[in-house]
């Protein structure tokens, strides 16, 4: 069976996982992913290799960390965790219209900068991705050279109707 981004990531969020329970396994799954992104972005800049040797216990360790704050009475604490929760959707284009989502990443240390993007379809299909390396750059450089390689990818598959969506105000004020 496959499922798309939306099925997997409902799966993940909202049903019960072997031997976790429907709170637990939701944050597991959370902080894996948030582990596995930073750990990409780290052989990304710093070109450090990924060892799976140490993962899996840190991130069982940080989950029962946020499942026991989860479970404090503390008023404060818990307004804070409700004070942050928001919603995040896909919106449809007019049909034969394309969708690029770029996202621009800058280490300070190093100055070193790399981007990527992702084109999708009017209903949300995956069309195509990239990412790259960019090398020492500004991060306002990052964000314009990342929408650059996606309208080039966009354009060189025959994609002219495309929306581009960016983080970067600085950007798209240049644009």
């Amino acid at each position: 069976m496959l499922w798309d981004l939306k099925q997997w990531f409902h799966i993940n969020l909202f049903t019960s996982i072997g031997t976790f329970s429907r709170h637990d396994w939701p944050i597991l799954f959370i902080v894996a992913l948030e582990h596995f992104w930073y750990r990409k972005k780290k052989l990304v800049f710093k070109n450090e290799g990924v060892s799976l040797v140490g993962p899996v216990k840190m991130i069982q360790m940080y989950s029962k960390e946020i499942c026991r704050a989860l479970q404090t009475s503390d008023p404060v604490i818990l307004s804070s965790i409700q004070n942050r929760v928001f919603s995040i959707s896909w919106k449809p284009l007019e049909e034969a219209w394309f969708k690029l989502n770029t996202d621009g990443s800058f280490f300070t240390e190093s100055e070193f900068a790399a981007c990527e993007g992702i084109i999708r379809d009017h209903i949300g299909s995956f069309v195509s991705a990239f990412s790259c390396r960019l090398g020492n750059c500004s991060i306002t450089h990052t964000e314009l050279w990342v929408i650059l390689h996606g309208l080039r990818l966009a354009f060189g598959r025959g994609l002219h109707k495309v929306v581009v969506k960016s983080d970067s105000q600085v950007a798209i004020h240049f644009l």
